[in-house]
C-alpha cells in the first residue's frame, strides 16, 4: 500500500469511527455501557463497527455502522449475534456459550438495540440483511 493510501484509509478509519460512536453518544447499542478513558483527554474505549465490512461494501457511512463494546463487535463479526429487521439482538442458531454472566452476549437475545436519536443515523435495514447472510435465524 502506497503512503497516501495509508494515510486516506487512516483519516477515512478515523471519521467514521468519530462519527458513529457520537452518533451513539459513546455508548455500546447492544449493552448500554458507555466506555470512556478519563485520562488527560476522553478516549473512547468502544469500536464503530461496520455492519457490512467495508472490505466488501467500501461503505462508510452512519447507516452501516453500530457502536459496541470490543467484545459484541467481535461476536457481531463472528455472526454469533445479529440485528432482525425490528432492531432486535437475535442469537445465531449454532451460539454457544458456557458461562457468560455479566459479560456474556446470550442475555441480549430479543433486547432491542439502543438507537441514536435521529433516524437517519439508524443502522439500515438493507445493510443488518446483508450482515445476516450465512446466520440461521
Amino acid at each position: 500500500m502506497a503512503p497516501a493510501d495509508e494515510l486516506d484509509l487512516t483519516v477515512r478509519s478515523g471519521l467514521f469511527k468519530r462519527v458513529v460512536l457520537d452518533a451513539y453518544d459513546y455508548t455500546c447499542a447492544v449493552s448500554g455501557l458507555k466506555l470512556l478513558s478519563t485520562r488527560s483527554s476522553p478516549v473512547p474505549l468502544l469500536d464503530a463497527c461496520h455492519i457490512v465490512p467495508w472490505a466488501v461494501s467500501h461503505d462508510d457511512t452512519i447507516s452501516n455502522g453500530v457502536a459496541l463494546c470490543p467484545n459484541l463487535h467481535r461476536a457481531f463479526d463472528r455472526h454469533l449475534f445479529w440485528i432482525d429487521a425490528d432492531y432486535r439482538v437475535r442469537l445465531a442458531d449454532d451460539f454457544g456459550e458456557l458461562s457468560g454472566g455479566d459479560y456474556g452476549v446470550r442475555r441480549f437475545e430479543g433486547q432491542e438495540l439502543r438507537l441514536p436519536q435521529r433516524p437517519e443515523w439508524w443502522p439500515g435495514r438493507e445493510n443488518l440483511a446483508k450482515q445476516r447472510i450465512g446466520v440461521s435465524p
